[in-house]
């Protein structure tokens, strides 16, 4: 798989943090896929390990 883009990596971790401010310390990869609105997990997963 080719590397992901600046701006899907930037939304990913944009979702990741607008979870943990409203509360949620660990949110998971589908948690992050539900507040973008769809996407791969084989796209987010990725970006929430590193």
């Amino acid at each position: 798989m080719p590397p992901l883009s600046p701006d899907t990596v930037r939304r990913i971790e944009d979702a990741a943090a607008a979870l943990i401010a409203s509360g949620n310390l660990n949110p998971t990869n589908e948690q992050v896929r539900q507040h973008l609105g769809g996407g791969s997990l084989s796209h987010i997963s990725p970006v929430m390990r590193a």
